[in-house]
Formats: structure tokens, C-alpha cells, sequence
């Protein structure tokens, strides 16, 4: 701390009745109006809750509040403050007190849903067999606040990797005039034929609904359209909430002998 700065509890004070925090876990964030009604400067990093808990739909420990204020002698701020909440806190509103010089405080907090999960591996290389399936596992865990339900499948739509180029570079050779509108033409002609069908997904799981803090493997059951072109590359992705598992599917155009599809 730097000289002449105190962090004495009876040297400052909090105005207003009460203190109002909103947010997700970890970190609910508001701000505190601070009165410093010493004749020093003082700085203030953290501000005491009482009974170290908030309460609410749930008990949930807290430790005090985080704040980085430099008061100048006799002045007021209202200072950012954040409050870190453990990761699977409820969403709901909660209650709490400050302890400032004696002086007690009402805080309210509001915890906003928190939808938030991760997927390992978060990418999957897979060679197929253009109308054959492949089946690959996966590891999701729920890091917010809300149960997850598990959708029963999936459409995937898939580019074909290098597509527009390709597209563009046949259309300038095919068209036979110098004329712009022969060369869209072709360009949309070559761009129809990278569309294909999307994939389907079956995502298999022991239990439908992942708890918050919990962690499930998937079996994923992937069916690609009969039309992808051999030796062509393709990706697509597959979303859940905030986290996205990307695929890049190579095209494969010699019948694997034991019917199995190779995965990395």
C-alpha cells in the first residue's frame, strides 16, 4: 500500500440503503457509492459480508466483496465492485449484508441463468464412405447454472471445403464469351453442385438431462448424404447452447473392406 493511504473500516462509509449486484456465475457485478469521511486518502480493495453467506434459494458462501477504490479526502465514488459466486449457484435473487465501521448494509443479487457447456474433443476428423454412418463418443460437461436436456439429434449442414474457389476458378475456364453474365452463369452452375444434403445426427445418451457440474459421454450416431463427392472435404458443426463441436469429414473413395468408418 502506498504511503499515506489506510484501509480502516471506520474511516469510510457506504451511502444509500442498500447495495444491488446482477449477473452469472462466477462473477455478479454493481456498484457501491463510497464516502471517505476521514482527512486521509484511503483505498479500498474489499468490503466485509456478513455471515460470509448469501442467502436465497440456496445458501451459497461468499468471502466479501472486490473493489479497487481511491478515496480522497472527505469525497465520495461510486465504485465497480464484483462479487464471485460459485460456478452452479441457482439463478434467483439473494440477500446479504455488508459490515462497514458498524454500520450494516442490505445487498441484493440478482443470478441471471448461466447456460454455459464444453465439449472434449471440440473438433472430430472423420473419413467415411459417402451413405454410410460413423459413430464416434464424445465428452460434454455443463458448466452454468441450468440443467441441460440432451436433444434426441441433429441436422448438420455441410460446405464443401474450397467450394467457392473451385466454383469461381471453373467458371472463368468454362465460359466460352468474355461476357460477365456467361461467367455468373457458370459460377452459379458450379456453386449448386458443392450443395448437398445435410447430416443427420442421432446423439445417444444413459440419461437425457445433464445436471449442472456434471459431465456425460454422448455417443453420436453421424448419417452422411449418398451425394457427398469422393475425395472431396467437408465441414459442418454441431451446436449445443454455447458450444459447438466442428467436423471435417473426408470423402473416402474406396469401399473400407470390414464396412467400418476410421475416426481421429
Amino acid at each position: 500500500m502506498e504511503p499515506g493511504l489506510k484501509e480502516k473500516h471506520d474511516t469510510w462509509t457506504i451511502r444509500g440503503d442498500r447495495v444491488q449486484f446482477i449477473g452469472t456465475p462466477l462473477l455478479c457485478a454493481g456498484h457501491v457509492h463510497l464516502h471517505n469521511r476521514s482527512t486521509d486518502e484511503v483505498r479500498i480493495k474489499r468490503i466485509p459480508i456478513a455471515g460470509s453467506k448469501l442467502t436465497g434459494p440456496t445458501d451459497v458462501p461468499v468471502s466479501d466483496l472486490r473493489t479497487s477504490a481511491k478515496l480522497l479526502p472527505g469525497s465520495s465514488l461510486q465504485a465497480p465492485c464484483t462479487l464471485r459466486l460459485p460456478p452452479q449457484t441457482p439463478p434467483g435473487r439473494y440477500r446479504a449484508e455488508l459490515v462497514v465501521g458498524g454500520e450494516r448494509k442490505l445487498v441484493l443479487v440478482d443470478v441471471l441463468e448461466s447456460w454455459d457447456l464444453a465439449i472434449i474433443p471440440s473438433a472430430l476428423i472423420l473419413k467415411v464412405h459417402a451413405g454410410k454412418p460413423a459413430v464416434c463418443t464424445i465428452q460434454l460437461t455443463n458448466l452454468g447454472n441450468m440443467s441441460f436436456t440432451l436433444p434426441r439429434g441433429a441436422l448438420v449442414p455441410l460446405d464443401e471445403s474450397g467450394g467457392v474457389n473451385r466454383s469461381i476458378v471453373l467458371s472463368l475456364k468454362d465460359a466460352k464469351a468474355a461476357r460477365y453474365e456467361d461467367v455468373l452463369n457458370e459460377l452459379v452452375k458450379h456453386l449448386q453442385e458443392t450443395e448437398v444434403e445435410p447430416a443427420r445426427v442421432k446423439i445417444v445418451s444413459d440419461r437425457p438431462v445433464i445436471a449442472p457440474g456434471e459431465t456425460q459421454d454422448l455417443k453420436l450416431e453421424i448419417s452422411f448424404p449418398a451425394k457427398l463427392k469422393r475425395n472431396r472435404r467437408y465441414r459442418g458443426d454441431i451446436a449445443f447452447e454455447n458450444a459447438r463441436l466442428m467436423l471435417d469429414i473426408e470423402v473416402l473413395d474406396i469401399a473400407s473392406p470390414a464396412g467400418k468408418e476410421s475416426a481421429a
